[in-house]
């Protein structure tokens, strides 16, 4: 099987951000409660990956020159994370369903509390933002043969939105295979927990995300880079339910 990842690294965002004792604290006031001028802070542990599936639309798609165009995305995004910072969330977390390539095309930070939240304790932690973290390791998690199979299965078994969503999406998608245009079924999936390869090259896009704690009211945004520079152009108020976006002069 054809398999394209892409894989964003958090690198300038975080640059002023201390890594102390697996916190952004000293950065701040020298406590949680007083962290990062006051605003918030983030712990190192924290981290999760935001995963987007695609699919490619012809079994030509050369994996080397493809375009984000010859795929079609399989889904929304959603996020997996270790057992130990699921248990975490209390229900003030912030989701963002716009990725990396969403931004390129022009499309703005959208915050959600509503999305799939896979968890695996084997998730290697992002090399960026934790000293513990291998690029080595993430590209052996994100890029065995299996990996696809695991996720895209595991979501269906789990998510029953997400099945609805496939059945739905395959009957409105057709693919190019063996040179004839032509549907994907259920099934195809489903066989995938076999020996099977499935018949089209597929992309994981997975983002390092981190969850960042606001010392006002506790909100805690689990943002990837790209989401963060995104809000940093604009003021940001939390209006108790959403983030409300504004231009750096209030308009």
């Amino acid at each position: 099987m054809k398999r394209l990842i892409a894989f964003i690294l958090i690198l300038s965002l975080l640059t002023s951000m201390s890594f102390a004792d697996g916190t952004n604290v000293n950065s701040g006031g020298g406590s949680s409660g007083s962290s990062a001028g006051g605003h918030g802070y983030y712990l190192q542990k924290d981290y999760m990956y935001k995963i987007t599936f695609y699919l490619a639309k012809s079994d030509k798609v050369d994996i080397k020159t493809s375009d984000i165009n010859d795929f079609y995305q399989f889904g929304d995004s959603f996020y997996i994370t270790t057992n130990q910072t699921k248990n975490l969330f209390n229900g003030n977390e912030k989701f963002s369903l716009v990725n990396k390539f969403d931004y390129f095309r022009g499309h703005k930070c959208k915050q959600t509390k509503d999305v799939y939240i896979m968890t695996n304790d084997n998730l290697p932690p992002p090399p960026v933002l934790h000293s513990g973290g291998s690029l080595s390791k993430l590209k052996k998690f994100f890029g065995s043969d299996d990996a696809w199979k695991n996720f895209i299965i595991k979501r269906i078994k789990e998510d029953s939105q997400f099945l609805n969503y496939t059945n739905e999406f395959l009957k409105n998608h057709k693919f190019i295979i063996n040179n004839e245009k032509r549907m994907l079924f259920l099934t195809d999936i489903i066989s995938l927990e076999g020996s099977n390869s499935f018949p089209i090259p597929t992309l994981i896009l997975f983002e390092p995300v981190v969850m960042i704690q606001r010392n006002s009211d506790g909100l805690r945004l689990c943002f990837s880079a790209t989401d963060l520079v995104d809000s940093s152009t604009y003021k940001l108020k939390y209006d108790g339910n959403n983030i409300i976006r504004e231009d750096k002069e209030g308009k």
